[in-house]
């Protein structure tokens, strides 16, 4: 994915947002989003990564994942508030989802 893109987005609160792509240089702001998280909701979320683990996986989000996939970030006032990321896996094939029935 080599799109480098970026939207404004105007939250509930009326609060405007940039999304954009993240960049190796997001890093940093990456687990600095993480530590902003609670000791249990970085527990629920990423099953306890440690310390060094989140920091390679800050770096690894940020970097993206060459043409296989992206990390993208919300900044509010220039801070980065939440992180999405996709990443392909195997041959892409499409998958259908339906409900129970």
């Amino acid at each position: 994915m080599t799109l480098d893109v970026s939207a404004s987005a105007v939250l509930t609160d009326r609060e405007p947002v940039m999304v954009r792509r993240l960049r190796s240089a997001d890093a940093a702001v990456v687990l600095a989003l993480h530590g902003r998280m609670s000791e249990r909701d970085r527990y629920l979320r990423f099953f306890g990564l440690g310390t060094t683990v989140r920091a390679k996986f800050a770096a690894r989000i940020a970097a993206g994942f060459g043409t296989s996939g992206a990390g993208v970030g919300c900044f509010r006032r220039g801070v980065l508030i939440g992180v999405a990321q996709c990443e392909v896996v195997g041959d892409a094939s499409p998958m259908f989802v339906r409900p129970d029935s």
